[in-house]
């Protein structure tokens, strides 16, 4: 993928992020029916699916604190017996994070795409 096509794709969830958890009720309503309406078509891209993955994702790293900046830092697996607290991020840091394993997701493809190469 070249660069113009990913940091498109980024702009597009960054821009989904914003119109999902805009506090303007006709643009979370915009959201919902473009979320409905691509939900059933699987084999085209579309931010709004990518959008849903990578949150579920942020979440479950903000969760258990499995990110690349907090993986292993005290050695304990999720099963080791500490307890889990809510952590609530502002929409600031939420994108943040998103745009952290947007990064991620697209630095990894280029990664296999040299190795295939």
């Amino acid at each position: 993928m070249d660069e113009s096509g990913s940091s498109t794709q980024e702009m597009s969830i960054d821009q989904l992020h914003l119109i999902k958890h805009s506090s303007d009720a006709v643009l979370r309503e915009t959201y919902q029916i473009r979320e409905d309406r691509f939900s059933k078509k699987n084999d085209i891209w579309r931010p709004t699916q990518e959008l849903k993955h990578i949150e579920d994702q942020v979440n479950f790293e903000v969760k258990f604190k499995t990110g690349p900046d907090q993986a292993y830092a005290k050695h304990q697996g999720l099963g080791s017996g500490k307890s889990t607290r809510k952590v609530y991020l502002s929409k600031r840091e939420h994108r943040q994070q998103i745009s952290a394993v947007v990064s991620r997701r697209q630095e990894e493809e280029m990664r296999v795409h040299t190795v295939s190469l």
